[in-house]
């Protein structure tokens, strides 16, 4: 006969950490489900903490079609943050491409 591991009582500061930190440790939305996964609880009880942090300003949520997404406050920094790489590498290159035909330029006029 099998023996099943006594699971340790979580207290509810526990669990709401427990949920916090899966999802910050993210990059990207995640669902009410895969965190009741992730973290052992149900769904019913995840979405029931879920919506306790969300109500505290800890957590984002997005409803896209059937789904609830779920992410954190630095997430939405990090996307910033990702943006604004993304603009200046794109900027970057247009500087690069400039000098470039400075450089081609200034041969022309030596020449």
């Amino acid at each position: 006969m099998l023996k099943r591991k006594k699971r340790k009582i979580r207290t509810k500061e526990e669990i709401e950490k427990e949920i916090l930190d899966y999802i910050k440790n993210l990059e990207f939305p995640t669902t009410s489900t895969e965190i009741a996964r992730a973290v052992r609880l149900n769904w019913f009880t995840a979405k029931i903490y879920l919506d306790k942090l969300k109500k505290e300003g800890k957590l984002h949520l997005k409803k896209v079609g059937r789904q609830n997404q779920w992410w954190a406050e630095n997430m939405s920094k990090q996307k910033k943050l990702a943006k604004k790489a993304d603009k200046l590498e794109k900027e970057n290159l247009k500087l690069k491409e400039k000098i470039e035909e400075l450089e081609k330029r200034i041969l022309e006029l030596e020449s």
